[in-house]
């Protein structure tokens, strides 16, 4: 049972590390100086989408045929996405904002072409 819980558990991960790669790619067409952190951001977001996708696909019984050890990796990978949840939606909602502030709408507005911002 614990192995189907797992696997529901994922897919709203692998989607918020789509919406966090998308909200980057937003920032990166909108600004010219935008942070090597980003950059980052959307590596990392991007291997995470890559490991758990493979999660999801693993036959653990047949990965880990002893029950005991099975449940005790479930139980700490269970951890892990959920530690990741968390901080994707605070990354998230800190990107949205970002990508919707109008500050930065009216900025570009202004000046016509791709502005410039600091990671603070």
């Amino acid at each position: 049972m614990e192995v189907i819980s797992f696997a529901l558990s994922i897919p709203p991960v692998l989607a918020g590390l789509l919406r966090i790669i998308e909200y980057v790619n937003d920032l990166q067409e909108k600004f010219n100086a935008v942070p090597t952190a980003m950059t980052s951001i959307t590596a990392q977001c991007g291997i995470m989408n890559i490991v758990l996708g493979r999660l999801q696909r693993l036959d653990f019984c047949v990965a880990v045929p002893c029950e005991q050890e099975r449940l005790q990796l479930l139980r700490d990978i269970s951890a892990i996405v959920s530690g990741c949840r968390g901080t994707l939606s605070q990354l998230e909602s800190l990107l949205f904002s970002m990508c919707e502030e109008e500050g930065f709408k009216e900025s570009l507005l202004q000046v016509g072409k791709k502005g410039r911002f600091m990671f603070l």
